[in-house]
């Protein structure tokens, strides 16, 4: 269901996703219930995930908060429940290529406007 609102009118755009992560982290870090965190976490790789079929997505540049999100992440990966820390290891991994996608989209721009 998550996935649909990406996929809107078969055109990914990273605002939707950022949108949905925004609603979904709170959840993660509020909640101190394993099968909670299990969740949100699961949720948030599935769209991660999703997201990384689209190398060129729509509104690339306004994703900020790729920061917190690794934050967020990287302290989920130190948990001592595996299926935390493994559920946040494999959602860090998604986002790294997200993020590997954002540089390369960068560095085109850089390259058409000079």
């Amino acid at each position: 269901m998550l996935q649909a609102l990406v996929l809107e009118r078969l055109e990914p755009s990273m605002v939707t996703l950022q949108s949905l992560l925004e609603i979904i982290l709170p959840c993660l870090v509020q909640s101190e219930k394993v099968h909670e965190q299990s969740r949100a976490l699961g949720a948030i790789s599935r769209l991660l995930r999703l997201t990384c079929n689209f190398p060129e997505l729509s509104h690339m540049a306004e994703f900020s908060m790729s920061g917190q999100l690794m934050g967020t992440l990287g302290l989920f990966c130190m948990n001592p429940n595996q299926e935390i820390s493994m559920g946040a290891l494999e959602a860090l991994h998604y986002l790294f290529k997200i993020l590997v996608f954002i540089e390369r989209f960068q560095e085109s721009l850089g390259r058409t406007a000079s």
